[in-house]
């Protein structure tokens, strides 16, 4: 038999032999598995090594399981399989303390806390474990005590109940039900003095570490000890008071009317405190099912969708049920209890949008025909308030609405609710619905309802007093009827509050020592608060926080439900923090935080209360964390603000650089290159010779991003050279350089270095060989060697998928797609970039899938397929305009522009042109002001307004110097308007230049150049007509033909079967119509002429038509 003895002194025993358990991180491990089962390596090293890379924590953990070997327990450890465990039954005394059973059984086999006093501070993440099942195993020992005491003292034993409630103080010296218990047994066994001499000792403990006096009744147990007096009868509770949810609503029969009527997916009820707004959304709500409900919360803003978790939970049975597979996943990262069995991936910022659209469907399905409300949105977290734009879209699809209430006061300060609603509210979404105070009317009706023959005058006196705000009438009304000051007949003479807090302190100051001390407990944790915690936090036993709760209920002050409680009201729990001394307020957070600690709470909560006693130092590695839990759910704000915390306390060099460059991958995620790079400074200031290898790596990959390609190169060297740099880290290192060399130029260093890097590691991870294959791609696409970069690309596209990272496999689809362009296959470009689409969306990658939404319609466009690229063109600039990106914005306006002008509609291409004109003079974008004044000038020629054309090629020519690219477009246009009017020498000449330089303009360029020197002199232009598959320049040509003479019968049907094709833009095709009628004037095509003549020209003439910016401001 083997069995592990780990209450008190550790230690193994196998064959009643023991065998000595030494090394604190072997222990550790083997104690996790002999409680928890098997354990994956992952995990043991995590816990373990949580200061350590993954890499070197599974080493340490290797090394421990190897030197198990050299114990008795080798034989029964399965060491070599993932996940680790045992190969024979375990048994141990904590599993048979907890089966007992009876009390003197597992009492006996209690032989101190968890593993003794051993120490695993150096262990934060296995220590934090320990702690709670210590806490709980603590806990069922004083269950236990209690329970044998008051057994032992029915049976007649006092002096064994006295023993017992004593080993109950010696574990928890606060406890003052035992105290009494130790006072009362000590009377009965009629030594009075020690039980006086007890009282004095444990007053005198409770005064030096909490500050506070005995409760009541243990005064009351001295005394009569001291006098032997009769005891006393226990206080009664007070008469349950309405409270503000069950109160009548009155005077808010507009309001509900505007809710019933709302047809906005969003309504949210604004006013101040007190005013009803909650009270009004439960009215409205009464009897909607099913109905979720967010409270948003002040004390957990830190806590990243803590509101939103509690909301999802009390909604678990129909998620578990009816939650799509691919959702669930993803909601097991914020509730993993619910879905037990899924352990989440390491979070990855590229899988931050599919985790919020996750959590986004599980709201909306736990919602589905029915509500959900946001309640106090002003106190959602910055995660929270980022669901909201989504919610709102999609809850009419999920035939449920939502309502929201704030205080407007307060929602100024939360600026990710306040942008969210600005959104909204611009794309008309939402219906703002204000609450101002009752009436007189109204407040007499509230009153009337409440105490029926309150006198007119009282009610007058008592709505001036309120000013007409529900909470503080109500509270007005209880502190009255508590004080008895209702029966006097003088209203003016009423002792009134001036404020809804001061009417709530008022009774406050008449509850009893026991109350107000779970009260400041509870206000000082924040909503929602676990009983079980504030009973440990005030040092009351069971049934005295018990009856506290009660009188705080019936008192409605709060409310209890499933060992959590809530305030009735936040302005309660407000009232009640503000009437705390600085003494105590520190001292209430210091036991707030030590009760969260033993019951295994939050680190952000923890971390808060700490941070709130002045204990800075011993909350910084709760903020280490707490970020780290933020990380996992993607808050990125929240972790960077704990990172924050931790990095003012004391930490060792090892641990500041770790944090630094975990702070820099956030600071990455968010793009916020200046804080990025001060963190990489920060950790390459403390980093130690085994760290600088992923300093380098991460300042390689900085430079990068910033284009500084030359210092990309020299810290990817410097990770090369490090003779700590593990293989992973040379691969990534190989990857950022190649890279480097790629962007810099120079693809045939870049292949070079690529190729070394798969070469020399034949087991790097997938998504890095799947990187390297795509950059290899690149190199072979930039080199013209296509059918090596297809397939690189491949094997890119294999190892990434396998790995599911699914930004490589978005870049991958990008480099695919370039490559299918290159060989002339644009159906397949188009897949790819299709995949590349999907892939951006699913990541969240907004600046990608907006690249990837002008590439799509950029490849339709040229194609002539202008329903294709429509919505595409439409998708990009939604996004490109929220949150604003002006260079992609003027792009996609550019390509509206275009789009429309091929369709005829030249009002609709005027407007969008002098929009992208505007946005770029504005923002000092001098290549796309140019496309804006190349493409208005053509709309001019088109009109025709040679006036206007000539203004604004020449505002084009300004930059021309800077952007040679566009001359070639530029002088097929300005040739134009010299033929218009009537310069034909010069312009041929220009024409002439620009089809002798082969490297001047595209093929539609040199094509329009061509058909117009044609049209100028038929005998000049050499050759072919460059670009005769592109559809404008074909029927350029074919228009040109049928006008000269005797042109073969071929020339008319490749017209007639060009325009059927629907491709030709609406200025090319007039021009081919204006020929087709011209050679026969009899047929069909003088009336398609005229008709499509008119739609281009016909009022209303666009606004601003002959503007031309010329001030320029740089953003």
């Amino acid at each position: 038999m083997v069995e592990l003895l780990l209450l008190g002194e550790p230690h193994a025993r196998i064959a009643d032999q023991a065998v000595p358990l030494r090394r604190r991180k072997a222990l550790a491990a083997l104690t996790l598995i002999a409680l928890d089962g098997p354990q994956r390596r992952a995990h043991l090293a995590g816990l373990l090594w949580s200061d350590l890379d993954e890499d070197s924590a599974r080493m340490n953990l290797r090394r421990e399981l190897y030197r198990l070997r050299a114990t008795p327990l080798a034989p029964l450890l399965h060491g070599a399989d993932d996940p680790v465990t045992f190969q024979v039954p375990m048994h141990t005394d904590v599993h048979a303390f907890s089966a007992a059973p009876d009390a003197p059984t597992a009492l006996a086999l209690y032989r101190g806390p968890l593993l003794g006093t051993l120490d695993f501070s150096a262990e934060p993440e296995f220590a934090a474990w320990l702690d709670a099942r210590r806490a709980l195993l603590q806990q069922q020992r004083a269950t236990l005590l209690e329970t044998y005491a008051h057994a032992l003292e029915d049976h007649g034993d006092l002096r064994g109940a006295l023993h017992a409630h004593l080993t109950a103080l010696h574990d928890d010296p606060l406890a003052e039900t035992h105290h009494r218990h130790v006072m009362r047994l000590h009377h009965h066994l009629g030594d009075r003095a020690a039980a006086l001499a007890h009282y004095d000792r444990f007053r005198a403990h409770l005064r030096a570490e909490l500050h506070l006096e005995p409760l009541p009744e243990t005064r009351a147990l001295a005394r009569r000890i001291a006098t032997d007096d009769a005891p006393t009868a226990a206080p009664t509770l007070p008469a349950r008071h309405p409270t503000p949810r069950n109160a009548p609503l009155v005077g808010r029969e507009r309001e509900l009317r505007a809710l019933t009527d709302a047809a906005a997916p969003l309504t949210l009820i604004l006013g101040e405190g007190g005013i009803g707004k909650t009270r009004l959304a439960h009215e409205h709500l009464r009897g909607t099912t099913p109905l979720v409900t967010i409270h948003g919360d002040a004390a957990r803003t830190a806590t990243p969708l803590a509101t939103v978790a509690d909301a999802l939970r009390a909604h678990a049975p129909h998620l578990q049920r009816t939650l799509p597979e691919p959702w669930t996943a993803e909601l097991a990262r914020l509730l993993p209890d619910l879905f037990p069995g899924r352990p989440p991936a390491p979070p990855r910022p590229e899988d931050r949008a599919r985790f919020l659209e996750g959590v986004t469907r599980a709201l909306l399905c736990a919602a589905h025909g029915g509500a959900l409300l946001l309640d106090d949105l002003h106190h959602l977290d910055p995660t929270a308030a980022e669901l909201l734009g989504d919610l709102t879209r999609r809850a009419p699809q999920h035939h449920a609405r939502i309502l929201a209430t704030a205080r407007p006061d307060e929602l100024s300060d939360n600026a990710p609710a306040r942008a969210a609603l600005h959104t909204l509210d611009r794309a008309g979404l939402t219906l703002h619905l204000p609450l101002t105070p009752l009436s007189e009317g109204g407040t007499r009706a509230l009153l009337h309802a409440l105490t029926p023959h309150l006198p007119d005058d009282l009610a007058h006196t008592l709505h001036a007093a309120s000013g007409g705000n529900p909470l503080f009438t109500l509270e007005t009304l209880r502190d009255l009827q508590e004080r008895g000051a209702l029966t006097r007949t003088d209203a003016g003479a009423l002792p009134l509050a001036t404020g809804v807090r001061e009417a709530i302190r008022a009774r406050l100051a008449r509850l009893d020592a026991a109350t107000r001390r779970v009260l400041d407990a509870a206000a000082t944790h924040g909503d929602p608060f676990p009983v079980d915690v504030i009973q440990h936090v005030t040092a009351l036993d069971d049934w005295t926080a018990l009856d506290a709760l009660e009188r705080a209920q019936a008192a409605a002050l709060l409310t209890t439900h499933d060992g959590l409680g809530r305030f009735m009201h936040d302005l309660t729990r407000r009232a009640i923090q503000q009437g705390l001394t600085p003494e105590r307020t520190r001292l209430l957070h210091r036991r707030t935080a030590q009760a969260l600690t033993d019951h295994g709470g939050p680190p952000d909560r923890i971390a808060h209360h700490l941070d709130a006693a002045g204990l800075d130092a011993q909350a910084a590695p709760w903020h280490m964390q707490a970020a780290e839990a933020a990380l996992h759910v993607f808050a990125y704000p929240q972790a960077l603000t704990h990172f924050e915390r931790a990095l003012t306390g004391p930490l060792t060099g090892t641990t500041r650089t770790h944090l630094h460059l975990h702070r820099a991958r956030v600071h990455l995620a968010l793009d916020d290159r200046a804080a990025w790079h001060a963190d990489l400074q920060a950790a390459q200031a403390h980093a130690t010779p085994a760290e600088t290898a992923a300093v380098h790596l991460a300042l390689a990959e900085y430079a990068f991003q910033c284009a500084a390609y030359p210092d990309a190169l020299a810290h990817a060297h410097a990770t090369l050279n490090d003779p700590y740099a593990t293989p992973e880290q040379q691969g990534w290192a190989h990857l950022h350089g190649g890279n480097a060399h790629l962007r810099a130029g120079h693809p045939e260093r870049a292949r070079a270095l690529l190729t070394a890097a798969l070469n020399a590691h034949a087991d790097l991870p997938p998504e890095l060989t799947g990187r390297l294959h795509n950059s290899l791609a690149a190199c072979a696409l930039a080199l013209g060697d296509h059918p090596t970069g297809h397939a690189h690309v491949r094997q890119a596209l294999t190892h990434l998928e396998r790995a599911g990272a699914r930004t490589g496999l978005l870049m991958a689809h990008n480099v695919a797609s370039q490559l299918a362009a290159a060989r002339g296959d644009p159906d397949a470009c188009a897949a790819h970039l299709e995949c590349a689409l999907t892939l951006a969306r699913d990541t969240g990658h907004r600046l990608l899938e907006r690249s990837v939404l002008l590439n799509l319609s950029k490849l339709h466009l040229d194609a002539y397929d202008l329903d294709a690229a429509e919505p595409y063109l439409q998708g990009g600039l939604a996004l490109a305009r929220a949150p604003q990106n002006p260079r992609l914005e003027a792009h996609f306006l550019h390509h509206l522009a275009f789009l429309h002008t091929a369709r005829g509609d030249l009002h609709a291409a005027h407007a969008h042109a002098h929009e992208q004109l505007q946005l770029a003079v504005h923002h000092a974008l001098p290549d796309l002001e140019t496309l804006a004044h190349l493409l208005l000038a053509r709309l001019a020629l088109t009109l025709p307004d040679d006036d206007l054309a000539e203004a604004h090629l020449r505002a084009a020519q300004t930059h021309l110097p800077q952007h040679p690219a566009l001359r070639a477009q530029w002088t097929v246009q300005h040739a134009e308007l010299e033929i218009a009017r009537g310069h034909t020498t010069r312009a041929a000449a220009h024409l002439r230049a620009l089809l002798d330089d082969p490297s001047a303009g595209d093929a539609e360029d040199r094509g329009r150049a061509w058909t117009l020197l044609a049209e100028l002199h038929p005998a000049v232009p050499p050759g072919e007509c460059p670009g005769l598959h592109l559809p404008p320049v074909r029927a350029l040509y074919l228009a040109g033909q049928l006008r000269a003479q005797n042109a073969p019968p071929e020339h008319l049907a490749d017209a007639q079967a060009l325009l059927r094709t629907g491709r030709v833009p609406a200025p090319e095709a007039l021009q081919l119509l204006r020929a087709l009628s011209a050679a026969h004037p009899g047929g069909p095509y003088a009336a398609e002429r005229d008709a499509l003549h008119a739609r281009m020209t016909t009022p209303p003439a666009p606004p601003h038509a002959t503007a031309v910016p010329t001030h320029r401001r740089t953003s």
